[in-house]
C-alpha cells in the first residue's frame, strides 16, 4: 500500500460528519428543505440551517461548535483582561439569539474585539457572521 493512499483515506475519514435530521436532546426533526425522491418540483433551499432546535431551543451541533471557538480564542487573546473577556464571552448567547440584550452585545462585541488584538478579532468575525442572529449581523457587519 502506497503512503499516498495511506494519507488520502484519513483525510478523507476527517472530513466524513454524520448527517443529523432530528435534535439530539428531544428528538424532534430539524426544520429546513426536504427533498423528495423521484417529483419535479423545483423549490429553493432555506438560506441557511437553523441554529436552534424550535422545539427545546437547545443549539444544533453548528451552532454550538461555533460558540464554543469564539469562547476559546476570547480566552486565548491576551489583550483582554479577565473581567472583559468573562463579559465578552458571556454576551455571545445574545448574538446568536435574537433577545432583548442583542443590541448591548453587539455593542460590547464591537468594544471588546477592538481591543482583542487584529488577528483575534479577524478570528472572531468570521465565527460570528456564522453563527449570529440577523439582528446582531445588521449591527455588527453594516
Amino acid at each position: 500500500m502506497s503512503s499516498i493512499g495511506s494519507r488520502s483515506r484519513v483525510r478523507n475519514a476527517i472530513r466524513i460528519i454524520a448527517t443529523i435530521t432530528a435534535c439530539a436532546v428531544c428528538q424532534q426533526p430539524i426544520r429546513g428543505y426536504h427533498h423528495v425522491a423521484n417529483t419535479s418540483f423545483i423549490a429553493s433551499a432555506p438560506d441557511s440551517a437553523p441554529k436552534f432546535c424550535h422545539n427545546c431551543g437547545e443549539p444544533y451541533p453548528w451552532t454550538a461548535r461555533g460558540l464554543t471557538a469564539a469562547r476559546e480564542l476570547i480566552s486565548e487573546s491576551e489583550n483582554l483582561k479577565p473581567e472583559e473577556k468573562e463579559i465578552l464571552s458571556k454576551s455571545l448567547d445574545d448574538l446568536v439569539r435574537d433577545t432583548h440584550g442583542t443590541q448591548v452585545a453587539a455593542i460590547r462585541f464591537k468594544k471588546f474585539v477592538s481591543k482583542a488584538g487584529k488577528e483575534t478579532a479577524d478570528a472572531l468575525r468570521k465565527i460570528i457572521v456564522d453563527v449570529a442572529s440577523e439582528t446582531a449581523k445588521k449591527i455588527l457587519f453594516p
